[in-house]
């Protein structure tokens, strides 16, 4: 039987489709956001597209509040703004309405306020919270001068 198609032939048309393909799959690179504080971090992101969106993000903003502590209750506004230090750390100002500054590490919809000092009025702080949309719910403790208090707000994003 007639065969057209030579031995060698067949070995370099395999090359050439082998080579093809190598080159084809190995100059594709994946592109998203590779920013792991991001809500679209894209795990098999090799190159960032500048598409992240930083988990932060949802929480920045004026919300008004409704807070219930063992003391009483008392309705207010607090600015929330991105910290200069890391990607995922918020600046939460006026929280207790003591007009102090606290910092809060986010991680998804939830923050941390972590154990820290108030530098203006030297009261403590901790909590934790989340936020569905616009929705913002924290519960935390104050010590004030020996004085612990314990709060839960819930705010709304001023739009």
């Amino acid at each position: 039987m007639y065969n057209p198609i030579s031995n060698s032939s067949k070995t370099f048309l395999t090359f050439i489709i082998t080579a093809l393909v190598i080159v084809l799959f190995s100059s594709c690179s994946d592109s998203g956001c590779t920013n792991i504080y991001s809500d679209n971090y894209d795990e098999d992101a090799v190159e960032d597209d500048g598409s992240c969106i930083l988990s932060r993000e949802k929480f920045i903003g004026t919300f008004f509040v409704n807070e219930t502590c063992q003391t009483g209750l008392d309705s207010y506004q607090i600015e929330i703004y991105e910290s200069d230090f890391t990607d995922y750390q918020i600046v939460i100002v006026n929280l207790y309405n003591a007009g102090g500054t606290v910092i809060a590490n986010i991680e998804d919809s939830y923050l941390d306020i972590f154990n820290q000092v108030d530098p203006n009025s030297g009261a403590t702080y901790f909590g934790s919270g989340s936020i569905i949309e616009n929705s913002l719910a924290i519960n935390f403790s104050i010590n004030s001068y020996g004085s612990i208090d314990e709060c839960t707000f819930a705010g709304i994003r001023d739009d």
